[in-house]
């Protein structure tokens, strides 16, 4: 899906708002994961990826989107980017009851 998402941003202007919610996708994650650890006061998995990778990957990538797009797809996108981390985090919630 990321792969698809990138190669329509880099071909077509319409679908410059991917940018901004992969962005936010990826910024949240990280963002999550560093929380994640401060409250539970222990390592948490993608702690490391989060902070070195996913928040300064996720910001770059928002900062560079705003740049490229109207303050009105931006903010669509980084709704859809909220919702999209959002569903992921329910369904993987799901599965993790499902299999407990």
């Amino acid at each position: 899906m990321m792969c698809v998402g990138v190669w329509l941003v880099l071909k077509t202007k319409s679908y410059r708002w991917l940018l901004v919610s992969f962005g936010t996708v990826v910024l949240i994650n990280g963002i999550v994961h560093a929380v994640a650890s401060v409250l539970t006061k222990s390592y948490s998995p993608g702690l490391v990826s989060g902070l070195l990778l996913f928040i300064p990957l996720g910001t770059i990538t928002l900062v560079h989107g705003r740049e490229r797009v109207n303050r009105r797809t931006f903010r669509a996108g980084l709704i859809v980017g909220v919702l999209m981390h959002l569903f992921v985090v329910l369904l993987a919630f799901g599965f993790a009851k499902i299999s407990a």
